[in-house]
C-alpha cells in the first residue's frame, strides 16, 4: 500500500467513528425530555443562587453592624 493509500484508509475510518459518534448523540440532545432535564436543572441552580446570594447578602449586612459597633 502507498502512503497515500494508507492516508485515505485512516481518513474513512475517522470520518466513520465521526458519524457513529454524532448519531449516537443526536437523538438525546435533541429529545423532549433532554430539553426538560435542562430547563429542570436550570430552576434549580437558580432558586440555589436565590438562597446564596441572600445568605450572603445577611452575612454581609451583620458585618456591616459589627464594623459600626
Amino acid at each position: 500500500m502507498s502512503r497515500l493509500d494508507d492516508a485515505q484508509k485512516r481518513l474513512e475510518t475517522a470520518l466513520t467513528r465521526l458519524e457513529t459518534a454524532a448519531a449516537d448523540r443526536a437523538p438525546t440532545q435533541n429529545s423532549p425530555g433532554s430539553l426538560e432535564a435542562t430547563v429542570s436543572e436550570n430552576k434549580a441552580l437558580r432558586d440555589a443562587n436565590d438562597v446564596v446570594a441572600q445568605r450572603l447578602d445577611d452575612t454581609i449586612e451583620r458585618l456591616r453592624r459589627l464594623v459600626d459597633e
